[in-house]
């Protein structure tokens, strides 16, 4: 791997350890916008060097790390969201599968649209809900293709560890249900 490559590498882990710190740590978001602001400048400007962070040009962890910082940049950013989703689109094959239908699902909901993967949801009080998914009863056929989990465990593991519930969207159905899944080797 070339030695900008490795840089760029450990740039990207770098700043996800910012943005993880920042988005956890942040009670009011204040830390938060100003870590994205910074990353959002930064990551243009790989992006322009570089283009898309590809897994054969950067390894896997990178391309999940630019693909998670381009996820997490404020709604105002859903133009450049839309160009790298579009950059992502013509790699692949070398790029995750599954980052592609996260970025394409929080596009659709930050446009006001239907998700079509079925990934973006919302905490209200106790309860964690879908965004409205654009023909549920296939859902877990596009998620397949994906390289996602169904909706049912998808569901079940976001309760792992949590305090809430997440409620399944109408219309939805499964052969499982969220609390038929093992979970066993997630917990410690």
């Amino acid at each position: 791997m070339d030695i900008k490559n490795i840089k760029i590498r450990n740039e990207l882990r770098k700043m996800v350890e910012l943005d993880q710190k920042a988005l956890n740590d942040d009670s009011t978001g204040d830390a938060f916008v100003k870590v994205n602001n910074a990353n959002c400048k930064r990551f243009r400007e790989i992006y322009n060097q570089y283009g898309v962070i590809t897994i054969s040009k950067f390894g896997a962890e990178a391309s999940t790390n630019a693909w998670l910082l381009v996820q997490h940049f404020q709604k105002s950013e859903v133009d450049f969201k839309k160009k790298y989703l579009e950059a992502m689109k013509l790699t692949a094959g070398d790029v995750s599968k599954r980052n592609l239908a996260y970025m394409e699902d929080r596009i659709l909901v930050e446009t006001g649209n239907d998700q079509i993967f079925g990934t973006q949801g919302k905490q209200l009080g106790k309860t964690w809900e879908f965004f409205p998914i654009t023909d549920i009863q296939n859902v877990d056929k596009r998620r397949e293709l994906m390289e996602l989990e169904p909706l049912s465990w998808y569901a079940g593991f976001l309760e792992l560890g949590s305090k809430y519930k997440v409620k399944m969207p109408n219309g939805y159905m499964s052969e499982k249900n969220k609390g038929d899944w093992d979970f066993s080797e997630f917990l410690d």
